[in-house]
C-alpha cells in the first residue's frame, strides 16, 4: 500500500524467526523492486524459488535480470547545424551488471568536429576541423539507502569527475549530482576551445500510468584552458508527458522546457585589444510542445514518431520532427535508431535549424 519501510519492518521480524517464511521473503522482494534495488530483489526471488521451487519467483527473476542486462554495442552519431558547426563519430561501450555486485560501465567516444568560424581563444576566427576522443568509467550500486554512481571521464583537456545519489520511492524518483572538471562538448567551439564544466544540482520524476512529470535544476560553472570560471549558469529541464489512455500505445501529449540562464559572462582581450566572450554562450528558454505516437513492443520491434512546435524566447521559432525504433536481429542482438530534425535549435544560438541523429547496434548477455 506504499509504506514500504513498515513492510520491511513487518517483513524482517518474521524472517528472523523464519528465515524460510516464504511470505516474508515475497516482501522483501516486493519491497525491494519498488525501490529498483533490482540485485537485491532477484536475490530474494532466487532463495524463495530454492525453497518452494515456484517458477513465477522464478520469472520475477529473470525479468529483473532482463531488465537490467550485461551488455556492450557501437553508436554512430551526428548533431549541429549545417553551416554553423556539426559533430559527427563513434561511441563504444558496455555495462557489466552482476548479481553480486555494482554496477561497470564503459565508453569511448570519437569524434570529428568541423565548424566555418570559431573564436580562438587569442580572439582570431578560423575555421575549425579537429579529432577528439574521450573515455568514461563509471561505477553505481544501489543499497538500502539509495543508490550512489561515480564516472570518471578523461579527454584532450584533462580529467573530470561526477558522482549522484538517487532514490526510487513509489511515486518517483529523485536524484542529487554534481561535477568537477567534466569536459564540456556541445559546441564545436568548445572543443577547439578544451572547455569543461563544473556543475551541482538536483532532479525529480514523478510518474502514473497516464501521466510523468520531471523537473531538474543545477548551477554550472563553465572554464577554458587556465582560466577557471569564464561564466555561470543556472539551467532548468522539466517536462511532462501525458497519454490519453491507460492502454498499451496510446497517443501522448508532451510539454518541454529546456533554459539556461547567465548571470555571468567574462570576455577577454583579443588581437588588437578587442573584446569577446571565449564561449557562444547566450541565454535560452525554448518551449517544445509535441504529439507522440508509440508502435508494437518494446521487448520486440518498436518504434516511436513524434511531431510539434518549439519556441525560444529569446530567439526564433519553428516545427520538429522525430522518429525512433529499435528492433532485432536475432535474439541477442537488437539495431536501433534516433532521428530529429528541428527548423531551430535548443542550444540557444538563434541557429536556422538543428539535426540530431544515431543508429546503434548492441549485444545483451
Amino acid at each position: 500500500m506504499g509504506d514500504v519501510g513498515q513492510a520491511r519492518e513487518t517483513a524482517g521480524a518474521v524472517l528472523k524467526v523464519n528465515p524460510d517464511d516464504v511470505a516474508a521473503l515475497t516482501v522483501m522482494a516486493l519491497a525491494d523492486e519498488t525501490e529498483d534495488r533490482w540485485r537485491q530483489a532477484a536475490q530474494y526471488w532466487t532463495r524463495i524459488n530454492d525453497i518452494s521451487a515456484n517458477p513465477e519467483a522464478v520469472a520475477r527473476r529473470d525479468a529483473l535480470k532482463a531488465m537490467h542486462p550485461t551488455e556492450v554495442g557501437v553508436t554512430a552519431f551526428f548533431e549541429g547545424s549545417s553551416g554553423v558547426d556539426e559533430q559527427y563519430g563513434l561511441r563504444a561501450g558496455g555495462a557489466w551488471r552482476a548479481l553480486d555486485g555494482p554496477e561497470w560501465t564503459a565508453l569511448l567516444e570519437t569524434r570529428q568536429a568541423e565548424a566555418g568560424q570559431v573564436v580562438l581563444l587569442d580572439g582570431a576566427v578560423s575555421p575549425v576541423s579537429l579529432h577528439r576522443q574521450r573515455i568514461d568509467i563509471g561505477a553505481a550500486d544501489t543499497m538500502s539507502f539509495g543508490r550512489l554512481s561515480l564516472n570518471v571521464t578523461a579527454a584532450q583537456n584533462g580529467a573530470g569527475v561526477r558522482a549522484s545519489y538517487g532514490r526510487t520511492t513509489p511515486w518517483g524518483k529523485f536524484e542529487m549530482f554534481a561535477a568537477a572538471n567534466e569536459p564540456y562538448w556541445l559546441f564545436s567551439a568548445g572543443l577547439a576551445n578544451e572547455a569543461r564544466t563544473d556543475y551541482v544540482g538536483a532532479s525529480a520524476a514523478f510518474y502514473t500510468k497516464t501521466l510523468g512529470a520531471r523537473l531538474a535544476v543545477r548551477q554550472s560553472n563553465y572554464g577554458v584552458e587556465e582560466d577557471d570560471s569564464i561564466a555561470r549558469s543556472t539551467r532548468a529541464t522539466a517536462g511532462m508527458d501525458v497519454s490519453l489512455s491507460d492502454q498499451p500505445n496510446s497517443l501522448r501529449l508532451s510539454y518541454v522546457l529546456d533554459a539556461e540562464y547567465f548571470d555571468r559572462i567574462d570576455k577577454r582581450s583579443g588581437i588588437g585589444g578587442a573584446l569577446y566572450t571565449p564561449m557562444p554562450f547566450t541565454n535560452r528558454e525554448v518551449h517544445s510542445f509535441g504529439v507522440y505516437q508509440d508502435f508494437g513492443d518494446k521487448a520486440k520491434t518498436f518504434a516511436t514518431i513524434g511531431a510539434g512546435y518549439r519556441d525560444d524566447r529569446y530567439g526564433s521559432n519553428g516545427t520538429f520532427a522525430s522518429f525512433s525504433g529499435e528492433l532485432p536481429l536475432d535474439r541477442d542482438v537488437r539495431l536501433g535508431v534516433r532521428l530529429e530534425y528541428s527548423e531551430i535549435s535548443t542550444r540557444g544560438l538563434n541557429e536556422n535549424s538543428y539535426s540530431f541523429g544515431e543508429a546503434y547496434v548492441r549485444r545483451v548477455f
